[in-house]
């Protein structure tokens, strides 16, 4: 991160991790963490480290390719059509 940032990049930062203690089991269709508020504070550490602290990361993303799952470099295959539900009624 420190040798981005000495080029002046604008960094973009996708977290695609799933810590073993707040995910069930290693699985892409397991997207929801089990203890939301753990989860919230372990993304909370790593925007502040990053782009508080250190101004590193310009900008975050959770997952990435999150329709594809893990053939597309994401841990997270999160089913578009019931959040589209949801957000449209």
């Amino acid at each position: 991160m420190d040798s981005l940032a000495t080029t002046g990049a604008k960094v973009v930062a996708a977290i695609c991790i799933k810590p073993g203690p707040l995910f069930e089991r290693i699985d892409q269709g397991v997207w929801k963490p089990n203890d939301v508020g753990e989860w919230q504070d372990v993304i909370t550490a790593l925007v502040r480290r990053y782009s508080v602290e250190r101004d590193l990361v310009t900008y975050w993303e959770i997952g990435n390719e999150t329709d594809i799952g893990e053939d597309g470099g994401s841990p997270y295959l999160i089913p578009i059509r019931p959040i589209m539900r949801r957000t449209t009624t």
